[in-house]
């Protein structure tokens, strides 16, 4: 008698992922339904622009933002939603 074991499927992460960033959107693709909060951070640490959506579904959203006077170069972005966090180095131009 052979017995052979399975491997057990790799779960999926279920956090949110940034996509996408300029000066007028966030894209963000969420694995799970849930409210999200979105941080803009200059490299100095002073949060340029919060965005937050409640009960979004999974998929692909493009969340508005309008940078306004915050000039070109370097910024952190991190999205939270359902106790998960992304965050990713971005570069407005």
């Amino acid at each position: 008698m052979v017995v052979v074991e399975q491997a057990a499927p790799a779960a999926q992460p279920l956090s949110p992922e940034i996509k996408g960033f300029d000066h007028s959107a966030v894209t963000v693709e969420l694995k799970s339904a849930g409210n999200v909060h979105v941080s803009i951070v200059n490299l100095k640490g002073a949060v340029v622009a919060n965005i937050s959506r409640e009960n979004l579904q999974p998929g692909f959203h493009s969340l508005e933002w309008h940078s306004g006077i915050v000039p070109n170069g370097r910024y952190i972005v991190t999205v939270k939603q359902n106790g998960m966090v992304a965050a990713k180095n971005v570069i407005l131009k």
